[in-house]
């Protein structure tokens, strides 16, 4: 790596810095005061000091979740203020002149990419899954706050509905667990719970609720042949364990809750029955865009080289308002096809991949007009 490409990468990390910073100060003052009331409540009692300590616990939280949504955004704006800065300060000719070709210009900014989408994994991967609770808890809250349930109909036909969910222990308040006449009970049944525990997959045993002293007991329920492989006893305190793929997650915030997950996990998910085939659709394509978001961010990159580095033009501000107006379309073009996708229109696959072959042959057409 040569002197100047140190310089344009530390040009470059120095502006994704401040963009975020950027980014995340104007959310903690809009949400900081669109929602004071509630950190008042949280902080009742502990005076000034109290409430500043319960909003910088909650927004170094919710940093990480926007790091992941903010990111991506910030890496390809920092790139295009690289770019847009060499041709201001006049140091794109000297390079030009050496015989350098300009897209080995690109080559310090790649590397600034695969950083910030180093980071994004790991934010990803290790802190988002470990912080899901207070990224889904109320503002100031504890992590044992309760949030509403939205009731789930399981792929075995098991409706799960409850009063309150506690995120931070997997329980489930006042838990109903009701089976139709059908495959699994000869008869409608309702169980009742005043605790439902949610336990993950562990080896070969599968992941479901138990339920600590239900009504009716087990004993009590005339199950089908194949239901009791689906409700069966446990020996410590009268409970019933109940194979379910409904996760706590799917009882709450379902049609954003698998964006916390890690790409394991999700993978997990993607292989298991789904409650819901619109929820089913989400997660493969978030899945899918999150293995393909390194492709569209070097995509974007070769298409900001032909958009400020013109070779005929004379103004600089018609070039960064011309990219950014193409990267708008990137990230427009792909938020439409995640609509299109999740409403049955297209596979997710299809969904996910053909921006990115539109716009990768679109750089490549406008490559010509880079000033070389």
């Amino acid at each position: 790596m040569t002197t100047f490409d140190r310089h344009l990468l530390v040009r470059y990390l120095h502006a994704f810095v401040v963009y975020f910073v950027a980014a995340l100060g104007l959310y903690v003052v809009v949400d900081g005061f669109t929602n004071l009331d509630e950190f008042q409540q949280a902080a009742a009692g502990e005076g000034p000091l109290g409430l500043v300590r319960h909003m910088a616990v909650h927004y170094l939280f919710q940093s990480s979740m926007l790091f992941e949504l903010v990111g991506p955004t910030a890496a390809m704006m920092s790139a295009s203020t690289v770019l847009a800065l060499m041709s201001k300060n006049g140091e794109l000719h000297p390079i030009l002149a050496a015989g350098v070709p300009t897209y080995r210009l690109s080559y310090p900014v790649l590397g600034g990419l695969v950083l910030v989408n180093a980071l994004l994994i790991a934010n990803q991967e290790l802190v988002i899954p470990r912080v899901t609770v207070f990224l889904q808890g109320n503002r100031g809250s504890a992590s044992a706050n309760a949030v509403e349930v939205e009731p789930c109909l399981s792929a075995n036909g098991i409706y799960v509905t409850g009063a309150r969910l506690f995120l931070g222990d997997n329980r489930l308040l006042n838990a109903e667990f009701r089976m139709s006449t059908g495959s699994l009970s000869e008869t409608f049944v309702t169980l009742r719970a005043i605790n439902a525990y949610y336990m993950p997959r562990k080896g070969t045993t599968p992941a479901g609720w138990v339920l600590v002293n239900p009504q009716p007991r087990h004993d009590q329920l005339q199950l089908t042949p194949e239901g009791r492989q689906v409700v069966f006893p446990l020996n410590y305190h009268n409970s019933i364990f109940i194979v379910s793929e409904v996760t706590p997650q799917e009882l709450y915030n379902r049609g954003a809750s698998f964006k916390y997950l890690s790409t394991s996990e999700l993978l997990l998910r993607a292989r298991q029955p789904s409650p819901g085939t619109g929820t089913a659709r989400a997660r493969l394509i978030h899945l899918h865009a999150r293995m393909t978001r390194p492709l569209v961010m070097i995509v974007t990159l070769f298409l900001a080289f032909p958009m400020i580095l013109r070779k005929e033009s004379k103004s600089l501000v018609t070039n960064v308002a011309f990219c950014a107006m193409l990267m708008a379309m990137v990230f427009g073009t792909n938020q439409a096809m995640r609509f299109i996708g999740q409403a049955g229109l297209l596979s997710p696959e299809l969904t996910v991949w053909l921006p990115i072959i539109g716009f990768s042959g679109l750089g490549a057409w406008l490559s010509p007009l880079t000033k070389t």
